[in-house]
């Protein structure tokens, strides 16, 4: 696995091409895992479900890929390692993102569970969807561990994009933004989601996952930002959650957790940050996108 780890992490840090946004947006690819599940009678409505479903996941992980052992012709790393165990490489001031990320929506009497892998983690989707279902019927712990909520699916399926099939937001006059899991953005370790910050987040969440598709994305990170600073952006719906989360590192000792919720509107001749918020959607943005935060969704006016 060693040298298939240094190869990994060599492609990451210099990738093969070097490419513009619309250029990323053609060989953008990612595989999601879907599971809808019946909704346990005791899952309370919570801001960090994909996050504890993630720990049952890397919990499943780890003995499937024990059990199901076998030497890889690549020498590829196996799914509980490439996500829960190994740390991406730096590549000068943006690091490389995890390259997976984890959904739960809550619809009614039904739950939709999606772990989505990009580009050449993508290969890792059959032994993820093993992993998940095992750990959906085994029983995720809710109400901060003290009990656990068994998830029964009833639908399971593999879904494939491909940039060139998606219609892409080619501008727009303004957006909305729902911020669908807490957002956590740090800036010198403080919290903030100042306008600036969160499109600065958008911008090097996208930079981070590019290496995944084999690209290096080439920006003027200073010219997108001064456009940013000029939009007229509205926070007024955004409200700070804070809670506490559990680790396995840490059993019994509750996390303090702090980020924001709510939805931003920004007005303005938006050009190629429609697009980058259009893959924020996919990606995520803000910190800690591996677990489950940052979650979003973008409403695009013309």
């Amino acid at each position: 696995m060693a040298a298939g780890l240094d190869r990994l992490e060599a492609q990451l840090r210099e990738p093969l091409h070097r490419v513009t946004l619309p250029e990323l947006v053609d060989l953008w690819q990612h595989d999601d895992i879907v599971v809808i599940c019946q909704r346990p009678a005791n899952l309370e409505d919570c801001p960090d479900l994909p996050l504890r479903i993630r720990g049952a996941l890397g919990n499943a992980l780890e003995e499937v890929c024990a059990r199901e052992k076998s030497p890889d012709p690549f020498d590829r790393p196996s799914a509980h390692h490439l996500m829960f165990k190994w740390n991406p490489p730096k590549r000068g001031a943006v690091e490389v993102a995890r390259p997976y990320v984890v959904r739960a929506d809550v619809r009614g009497d039904s739950v939709e569970v999606r772990v989505r892998l990009f580009g050449m983690a993508g290969y890792h989707a059959p032994v993820v969807m093993r992993a998940l279902l095992a750990a959906l019927e085994g029983g995720v712990s809710v109400r901060n561990h003290a009990s656990r909520a068994a998830f029964t699916p009833l639908e399971a399926r593999f879904e494939r994009f491909d940039g060139a099939a998606h219609i892409w937001a080619q501008g727009g006059t303004s957006a909305t933004l729902r911020l669908l899991t807490p957002v956590i953005i740090r800036r010198n370790q403080d919290l903030r989601i100042a306008p600036l910050s969160l499109f600065r987040s958008a911008l090097r969440r996208t930079l981070a996952i590019a290496p995944w598709m084999n690209c290096d994305l080439s920006v003027d990170e200073p010219a997108l930002l001064a456009a940013a600073s000029r939009f007229d952006s509205v926070m007024a719906g955004i409200h700070s959650e804070t809670w506490n989360r559990t680790s396995r590192n840490k059993p019994g000792q509750g996390i303090p957790m702090n980020g924001y919720g709510g939805t931003i509107t920004v007005t303005g001749q938006l050009d190629h940050w429609a697009t980058i918020l259009d893959l924020s959607q996919f990606a995520s943005l803000g910190g800690e996108c591996a677990l489950g935060f940052g979650a979003v969704q973008l409403i695009l006016y013309p």
